[in-house]
This record gives C-alpha cells, structure tokens and sequence, in this order.
C-alpha cells in the first residue's frame, strides 16, 4: 500500500503542537543548510529561497494532500512556484518529502542537471508547472482551479507568487477580483 499523505482541509486545519512546531522548525532549518551546499555551483536566489521556505515546509508538511511515490496522483493537490526564481527551496522541499534522492541537490545549475535554476516538471517530480517567467504561475493556477471545479474534482490549488508579480493597483484591480469570484462560485 502506498503511503498517501493526507492533511488538513479547509475549515479542518488545526494549530500545530509544540512538538509539530519543532518538528517543521527543524526541516526548514535543514533545508536551509541544503539550500547553501546547492550554491556552491553558482548563481541562485538565496533570499527569495529563504523567505519561501517555511511557507513551503508548512504546505507539504501539514496541508497539500499529496504522495511522492505517485507525483501525479490525480487527486492531489497543487502548487505552483510562480516565482520560479525561489526554486532551491521547493527542491529542497521536494527531496525532503521524498520525490527523488537528496544528492540531486547537489547538482544544482550544473550541465545536464535535473535541478536548474527554474523548476520544469519535466525535468523532477513533484514540480507541476514549468516557472521563471515572472506572473504565469497565477493565470495557470487559477485555470487548473477552474478546470477542477468544471469536473467537481476535490483538489486544491496553490500558487506562491513573488512580490514582482504583485505589484501595481491595475494589476491588482485586474487578478484580484477574480480570484474571488473563483473562489466563491
């Protein structure tokens, strides 16, 4: 039997123990030493890796419903990395959770490699949408969203955008509005 990870939805989440708070501490403090042993070949995003990584050990941890032995488990949960730039973070956050063995990490930006410096779901498990391109993650999130609703699918979908893609109020008056008519309908 394959060990599907099920968590919390919707009004079912919980605050963490003492014990949980420790627990997810202590991967993303790990992470964090992996996502440095991965900068020794080169250019990355160490900020916007950081910043991301409790957000992404707290979602796979303890919310997206998800299996790493079955990465495209149809009932899964999604989450996009818009900001595809963050991307050491959701690898570490791959291999933590067990999509693929940690000593690709290693690899990280270098020829032929599995782990470059834009996510491609081609390339790893556990990566759902190719990212980089700054304000794609969220149109597409938001139609696999609408595409699950259409076929009264169970899934939830998460987008983590950058602060670039955020920014400006035409942008805002443009998204946001329709976020939550997605959201409501």
């Amino acid at each position: 039997m394959k060990k599907i990870i099920k968590t919390g939805k919707g009004n079912n989440m919980r605050k963490l123990s003492k014990e949980e708070q420790k627990k997810i501490i202590n991967k993303s403090y790990n992470s964090r030493i992996n996502i440095l042993k991965m900068m020794r070949h080169g250019e990355a995003h160490i900020g916007g890796a950081y910043s991301s990584l409790d957000i992404m050990t707290v979602l796979y941890d303890k919310i997206l419903r998800h299996d790493p032995d079955n990465p495209k488990w149809e009932d899964r949960d999604r989450f996009i990395l818009s900001a595809g730039h963050k991307c050491m973070a959701l690898y570490a956050t791959l291999a933590d959770q067990g999509y693929f063995n940690e000593d690709i990490l290693w690899t990280y930006n270098t020829l032929n490699t599995r782990v470059q410096m834009h996510p491609d779901e081609k390339m790893l498990p556990g990566v759902e949408f190719p990212t980089g391109s700054l304000g794609h993650g969220f149109p597409v999130g938001n139609g696999i969203a609408l595409v699950a609703k259409l076929d009264n699918r169970d899934f939830r979908v998460f987008v983590m955008l950058g602060d670039g893609e955020c920014g400006g109020e035409a942008y805002g008056r443009q998204l946001w509005p329709q976020l939550i008519i997605n959201l409501i309908t």
